[in-house]
Parts: C-alpha cells; sequence; structure tokens
C-alpha cells in the first residue's frame, strides 16, 4: 500500500508498506496512517476505503479528509436532483472544461462534517450510453419508470468532509488530486512495468519493492521539472529516463572522474527541465 502526499502543487510518494493479500484494504489503511504517524494532513480517500465508524478515529489521529460516498448512501439529500433542471443546486464552477453543479447541503449548529452534491453532465452522458438495454423503445412501464429513478443519479458525485471551511468548489478540486495519483499507479504498473514483481520470497520482495519506490521517487523528480518548465509536451517522463538521462554517463580517468561525451539529445532533455549538466564530477 502507497501513501501519497501533495504539497505545494507537487506530487510524490512518501511511504510504502507490504501486506498480505488477506489484509482488507481498509484494515490496512488504518494500520499504516499510524505508523506514518502523520500530524495535520488531509486524506483523500476512495469509494469505501474508511468506514463511517473510522472517521472518529481519523479525527482522534489530528487528521482531515475528503471522501466520497455511495450513491445509495442514506447521509446526503437528494432534493435538488429532483427539482427541474438545476435550479436546486447552489452554484457551478468549470473543471477541465466541463461544467460542474454543485449543492451544498446547509449545515446546523454543532455539525462537523459537511456534505456536496456534484452533477457532471459529461459524466452523467457517458453513463447514460453506456449500458442501453437491448429492449429500449420496448420496455414495460414498470422498467421505464426504475431506468428513470436510475437515471437521476448518473452524472452524480457525492463527497464528505470534516474541513468546514471547504466550499463545493474546493472540496471538488481537492478531490480530484486523486487523478494524479492515479497516473503514478499507471506509471508503476505500465511504464515502470511494476504491475508483478515475481519474486518469490518475503526478502526478496521487499527488497523489489524499495527498488521500485526509488525508481517511482526519481520518475516524480523529473515529472516535476518537466511540468514546472512546460516540456511535458515534448518529453515522457520514462522515456526521458530511460533513453536520454541514461546517456549521461562519468569515467574514471587517473583517479578524477569526468562526464563523458554527452549527446545532443541528452543535453536537450536536461535543459528543457531548467537544469544544467556539469563539466566535472566532484
Amino acid at each position: 500500500m502507497y501513501a501519497i502526499a501533495l504539497k505545494d502543487n507537487r506530487l510524490c510518494p512518501v511511504f510504502y508498506k507490504q501486506y498480505p493479500g488477506s489484509v482488507r484494504d481498509v484494515s490496512a489503511f488504518m494500520n499504516m496512517l499510524k505508523e506514518m504517524g502523520l500530524k495535520g494532513a488531509l486524506v483523500i480517500t476512495d469509494k469505501g476505503l474508511v468506514k463511517l465508524s473510522h472517521l472518529d478515529e481519523l479525527e482522534t489521529l489530528g487528521l482531515e479528509y475528503v471522501m466520497p460516498l455511495k450513491r445509495s448512501s442514506t447521509e446526503y439529500s437528494r432534493a435538488p436532483l429532483e427539482m427541474p433542471g438545476y435550479s436546486g443546486f447552489s452554484s457551478r464552477f468549470e473543471y477541465n472544461g466541463r461544467v460542474i453543479w454543485y449543492y451544498e447541503q446547509p449545515v446546523a449548529d454543532g455539525d462537523t462534517h459537511r456534505y456536496f452534491l456534484y452533477v457532471d453532465e459529461t459524466l452523467r452522458h457517458l453513463e447514460d450510453t453506456a449500458h442501453l438495454p437491448k429492449r429500449m423503445g420496448r420496455e414495460t412501464p414498470e422498467e421505464i419508470r426504475k431506468a428513470a429513478q436510475a437515471q437521476i443519479m448518473h452524472g452524480t458525485i457525492v463527497l464528505k468532509t470534516n474541513r468546514m471551511d471547504f466550499g463545493g468548489q474546493d472540496a471538488y478540486r481537492c478531490f480530484k488530486t486523486r487523478e494524479d495519483v492515479e497516473q503514478l499507479f499507471d506509471t508503476y504498473k505500465v511504464e515502470e512495468d511494476f504491475g508483478t514483481t515475481s519474486m518469490h520470497g518475503e526478502t526478496t520482495l521487499e527488497a523489489c519493492l524499495f527498488l521500485n519506490h526509488i525508481s517511482i521517487l526519481m520518475a516524480y523528480r523529473v515529472y516535476a521539472k518537466l511540468r514546472d518548465h512546460d516540456a511535458l509536451s515534448k518529453y515522457a517522463v520514462v522515456k526521458t529516463l530511460q533513453n536520454l538521462l541514461w546517456d549521461i554517463r562519468a569515467t574514471n580517468a587517473g583517479g578524477k572522474w569526468e562526464l563523458e561525451p554527452v549527446p545532443k539529445a541528452a543535453r536537450m532533455a536536461v535543459e528543457s527541465m531548467g537544469l544544467e549538466i556539469p563539466t566535472t564530477v566532484e
């Protein structure tokens, strides 16, 4: 299990721990949080990762959180979805070229949590057309009624947080940082080819996980440099590491380390990250 930190708009893996496959994710998650000794952090979870019974424990640890609820949850109000158009929603904002409508559930005195209901029209359309019934046009009235009830929930996301100062847009953008985490795991499994380890012993598996962790740290340092210098459209992180930076080497000549001639492509990749290649190695 990995813990990924986001600070000053920079994402980085900070902690990992190996658990047996039989250990449930929620149990491993709570155990890892305690071992890390986090203080003053904001935890972003996925649906079902943290049970409601564990929320008090998170707060006891001094942690804030933003977590999505299942659409079937009874904790939040569906009233805005039953009103004409978006007349029951609080406001809207733009996110990645999409219009997101949201409803801030009223907060009563003494409440320690906030709830936000969102509708993403693009996501709603995708869900509407993802599983079109073969009997469409020949459905019974009861089937039509059930389809209408299900469709009203399409494109919705419900967030719960103990950050009482968060507005609808704050909570949503905070939650969406998990997209960067998903990108990290895509890098881990696909580009870094760490989907399986092929290790057969606990010691070799732990060594493999440690080396993988170091590799991901390197990859994200390169990613941060490329992003900060608007070079991601030209250079892919892993390919830059494997095919370009790999060509920067040093030679020990007479007890003194010197850089070998650097190919032009590798030099340009380094410069695109705002770095300079030194002439000597100390």
